[in-house]
């Protein structure tokens, strides 16, 4: 029970609600269905590296993941983003 308000809380309510990623890494795609971040792991010369890549699912970030070891490659510098 919530003492401030003396309400009933539900535990898989707030259970769920910390579940869920922070709203900046959430978004929608075109057409409406949400995406999210997902971070890739990589090691080189001894040391953990990190990614950031929007996906729908898991599966899909996994997907993506298992196609950049065979084709990935460095196009140039990131000067700036526009946000959407």
């Amino acid at each position: 029970m919530d003492a401030r308000t003396g309400n009933v809380i539900s535990l898989a309510d707030r259970r769920d609600q910390r579940e869920q990623p922070d709203p900046h890494f959430t978004k929608k795609d075109e057409f409406g269905r949400p995406m999210f971040v997902f971070l890739l792991e990589y090691q080189m010369d001894g040391q953990w590296y990190g990614i950031d890549l929007w996906a729908h699912s898991f599966e899909e970030a996994d997907k993506a993941a298992r196609s950049m070891r065979d084709g990935i490659v460095c196009v140039g510098k990131k000067m700036a983003e526009v946000p959407w």
